[in-house]
């Protein structure tokens, strides 16, 4: 959402990997790695620049392919942009 101040953002992800390399030849398909995340942006506008903030939460499941190895991970960002 955009408005005269700046704008607003939601993003959601999701994010499917496999090796398919270790799958030929093997009966089945090994676990797969599967990525859910969101991102929540603010922006506002100024003077000559813009300020903003980003946090990005996400939950990876079976790592590396590895069943059960599931992690949480977050990413804050705090920014300016101009002079």
């Amino acid at each position: 959402r955009r408005h005269a101040g700046g704008r607003r953002t939601i993003a959601l992800e999701r994010a499917l990997i496999r090796d398919w390399g270790a799958s030929l030849g093997a009966r089945g398909v090994p676990w797969a790695e599967v990525r859910y995340g969101m991102r929540a942006e603010v922006v506002r506008f100024r003077g000559d620049g813009e300020l903003g903030i980003t946090v990005a939460p996400s939950w990876t499941l079976n790592r590396n392919l590895a069943r059960g190895n599931d992690v949480f991970d977050l990413a804050v960002q705090l920014r300016w942009r101009g002079w």
